[in-house]
């Protein structure tokens, strides 16, 4: 477990909004950094628990809700989302590799 990553998340802005705050109208990505725990899950587990065989997985877990997101960056690599589980205020969300 990699304890306090840096995760970037990533919203892809489809259309642009009015920001009220910077008084802008933003184009592009939206991107929001956060610390949180971060497990590998192995080849084996990944396949043995969800079938998937070609692509490395992640898992991260949060005590508060996790942002909602298209995209997520953990060092230089890019995930998507792949499962998300819930338990009170807890999250888990499972990421596979984009483009895997």
């Amino acid at each position: 477990m990699m304890m306090n990553t840096e995760v970037i998340f990533i919203r892809h802005i489809l259309e642009p909004r009015y920001d009220p705050i910077t008084h802008e109208w933003p184009e592009g990505d939206e991107t929001e950094v956060v610390y949180l725990n971060v497990t590998s899950l192995s080849y084996a587990k990944a396949f043995r628990d969800y079938g998937v065989t070609n692509s490395k997985m992640q898992v991260i877990r949060s005590l508060t809700e996790i942002p909602e997101f298209d995209e997520v960056d953990i060092s230089g690599i890019r995930y998507v989302e792949f499962s998300r589980q819930r338990i009170g205020n807890k999250e888990s969300i499972i990421l596979k590799e984009k483009n895997a």
